[in-house]
This record gives structure tokens, C-alpha cells and sequence, in this order.
């Protein structure tokens, strides 16, 4: 199973540092609303994160590529990000357009 053999992530270009950077501050940017009752501060991080994401999947190769497994895990984690982003904001994601 290549899932239990992945171990780390492995950042070889800035466009995956900044999209894990982004995710990083997902406790913050949830904090910042709940503090300022805005959530639009939480829909200006969730766009943010779209585009850092919209950025490195455009430049980086995810499938395929010698760091594939480190890539679908930024995937992931960015749609859990997403998702939880949508739950905390009363929307229902959809799966498919």
C-alpha cells in the first residue's frame, strides 16, 4: 500500500511552500472570525487558498511526477481545508460541477 510508505513532505518548489503556508494559517484565519465576528475574513483566507492552490496545481506536477505522493497529500489537505472552510460558513460544498 503506497499510503504506508509515505513519510514526509517534500517542498521542492516555492508555489508548494506557499499553498502549505496557507494551510498553515487555517487555526488563525478561523480564529480572526470568530474574534471578529466577520466571515468574511474567513471567505478572504478561503479565496487566498484557492488561488495559492489554483497557482500550484497549475505549475507543479501532482500526477506522475517524483514527488507524486507529497503533492496528493497537499491536495487533500487543501480540500479538507476547503471543506471545513464551507461547514464553518453554512455552505454545503459541492462534489461535482
Amino acid at each position: 500500500d503506497k499510503s504506508k510508505e509515505f513519510t514526509e513532505i517534500v517542498v521542492t518548489d516555492p508555489l508548494e511552500r506557499a499553498l502549505l503556508m496557507s494551510i498553515c494559517h487555517f487555526p488563525e484565519a478561523v480564529e480572526t472570525m470568530v474574534e471578529g465576528l466577520s466571515p468574511n475574513r474567513l471567505c478572504d483566507y478561503l479565496y487566498n487558498l484557492t488561488g495559492k492552490f489554483t497557482d500550484f496545481y497549475g505549475e507543479c506536477q501532482v500526477v506522475g511526477g517524483e514527488n507524486e505522493q507529497s503533492r496528493v497529500f497537499m491536495c487533500i489537505a487543501t480540500l479538507k481545508v476547503i471543506r471545513k472552510c464551507f461547514e464553518l460558513l453554512g455552505m454545503k460544498p459541492l462534489n461535482r460541477i
